[in-house]
């Protein structure tokens, strides 16, 4: 097979950023061409946002993982089965939307654990190196099935932001992406075609795409280091990379 007959396959977009950036917001705008998984019940700003992506946030179909009683801790056993038998029916051509949403990784991540804990009878109590290495393993496997699955993923996260340096050397500000366990960002950020920082300048909303040492982001498509996103929706963005939804 030549190179040039490689079918990529679809999208996995990381999109990460402080809390009221805009991410689902903008993630929203996909309207009918998104599943949506939502684990951070955040979803009042698209309900009551008003602007001309109004009508297509409604068209929205949304799949809840949370759990609306704290004894409950079935919410990522549910997500993993959503998984597998979402991925059968994209290979079917059963599912009419073209995107999944995840709102957010990093809520996924914590339920993941907690369910861990839960099962350890360890609720309350730090983690130890075990259980690490099972959420690793856990949310390493559903990855895994969204990289082959047919649908383009994008796949929202909070920013963990921390200060280096001291001691003689400048402090200097620098945001990652917030996720449970230091060895788990490594082994997850290779699925993931594009890594997109969020935030607000001066009232505008941007998307950064380029790795400044300071935070991480990456393209590896032709898009700009910097977008606004005020008017640009989801389905303008999946443009820019060449995807026609």
């Amino acid at each position: 097979m030549k190179l040039s007959e490689i079918d990529i396959g679809p999208k996995m977009i990381m999109l990460y950023g402080e809390p009221g950036c805009g991410k689902t917001a903008l993630a929203l705008t996909l309207g009918d061409k998104a599943l949506y998984a939502d684990f951070d019940r955040g979803l009042s700003t698209g309900i009551n946002l008003k602007d001309k992506f109004t009508a297509q946030r409604g068209e929205v179909e949304v799949v809840t993982f949370y759990d609306d009683q704290p004894n409950m801790v079935d919410n990522f056993s549910r997500f993993k089965q959503f998984v597998i038998k979402l991925c059968g029916e994209c290979a079917k051509g059963n599912v009419p939307q073209k995107v999944l949403v995840i709102d957010s990784l990093t809520a996924m991540i914590d339920s993941a654990l907690f369910n861990i804990m839960s099962n350890s009878n360890r609720l309350g109590q730090n983690p130890v190196i075990a259980e690490y290495g099972m959420l690793q393993t856990d949310i390493t496997n559903v990855f895994r099935m969204l990289k082959v699955a047919k649908i383009h993923v994008v796949c929202l996260a909070h920013v963990f932001v921390y200060q280096e340096g001291g001691l003689g050397k400048p402090e200097i500000t620098k945001r990652k992406i917030y996720i449970q366990g230091s060895k788990l960002e490594p082994k997850l950020t290779p699925y993931f075609d594009e890594i997109w920082y969020m935030d607000v300048d001066q009232g505008t909303r941007k998307i950064r795409t380029v790795n400044t040492g300071t935070l991480l982001a990456r393209t590896r498509s032709p898009l700009e280091k910097e977008i606004e996103t005020d008017d640009i929706p989801m389905l303008g963005l999946f443009k820019l990379i060449g995807e026609e939804l």
